[in-house]
């Protein structure tokens, strides 16, 4: 069986001959996958510090909810750089996402069965789910820079914002809802498990939606020494004045904003006694103007 009928079989994107028809497909695909994908990210975004704390996280272990995922993470997106030229690109996307989604679904059981360690295993379930995202991220944009024709690559992904966005809304208020709801009735874990389980389905759906999409170039060339090129670019890169300035700007403004981020969710929580649902309103409401003012 040639390649081009086995591409035509597992992917529904493909089973159109001309360009134009498969693209449309694609990108619809990708549109739909962002509504799903986002009850899951919401979720992380916004609910795990209160989740550590809900399984009774000291201020040290919540420095290491939010620190030790972003050190595995950014470590993960050197070694996709590695693995870019040994696996498919698109089924290596769509494993990674059904993988992560079973980390979220692993996130909500420990809600409902509450081990002595769950903080730390909690720990480790966010150092997988952050490496799942960032082996994903640096494939998935070399995919859509691919396909997403560059006359409409603005209009495409602000659109694809808009959606993300749209359901992050949905999902805040669903999960502040559900757990206020749990809360008032001595049933938090209930809330967290329900709320886990609604981002796993989400991600599973987007796995799915993944496969369904076509990759026009599946495979990338093998090569030798790409980990050790990668980094030899970026010493290049660092040579130029503007690039390092901006580099370090970037950090910097990052590392302030991680000294204070883990202990924000304790304050509101704890020290102002907030209610789930009030919690989620003050992120609600940095995410909304975001909205507002995206098409300006």
């Amino acid at each position: 069986m040639s390649s081009e009928h086995s591409t035509s079989i597992n992917h529904p994107c493909s089973r159109s001959r001309d360009r134009l028809s498969w693209l449309r497909c694609t990108l619809r695909r990708s549109q739909q996958e962002a509504v799903a994908s986002s009850t899951m990210t919401a979720t992380s975004d916004n609910f795990f510090n209160a989740y550590a704390i809900f399984l009774g996280a000291s201020l040290g272990q919540m420095g290491w909810v939010t620190g030790l995922p972003q050190l595995f993470g950014a470590l993960a997106q050197l070694l996709s750089v590695w693995l870019a030229s040994h696996f498919s690109r698109r089924q290596f996307i769509v494993v990674c996402a059904g993988l992560q989604a079973g980390v979220v679904l692993g996130m909500g059981a420990l809600a409902a069965f509450r081990p002595d360690n769950a903080v730390w295993l909690f720990i480790g379930l966010a150092v997988l789910y952050q490496g799942f995202i960032n082996l994903i991220q640096p494939h998935w944009r070399a995919w859509m820079g691919m396909i997403v024709p560059q006359r409409r690559r603005g209009a495409f992904f602000a659109s694809r914002t808009r959606l993300t966005m749209m359901a992050s809304l949905s999902v805040f208020f669903v999960g502040g809802g559900i757990l206020t709801l749990t809360d008032s009735i001595q049933m938090a874990w209930l809330g967290f498990s329900l709320l886990f389980s609604i981002a796993a389905m989400g991600r599973f759906v987007s796995a799915w939606l993944l496969l369904q999409m076509h990759d026009p170039e599946p495979r990338a060339a093998k090569a030798s020494g790409v980990f050790n090129q990668t980094l030899y670019n970026f010493r290049q890169a660092w040579k130029d004045k503007t690039f390092r300035h901006y580099s370090l700007f970037v950090a910097g403004m990052q590392c302030m904003v991680a000294i204070s981020a883990p202990f924000f969710a304790v304050y509101m929580l704890e020290d102002l006694q907030f209610t789930y649902f009030e919690f989620v309103l003050s992120s609600v409401a940095s995410i909304f103007t975001q909205f507002m003012t995206l098409r300006f």
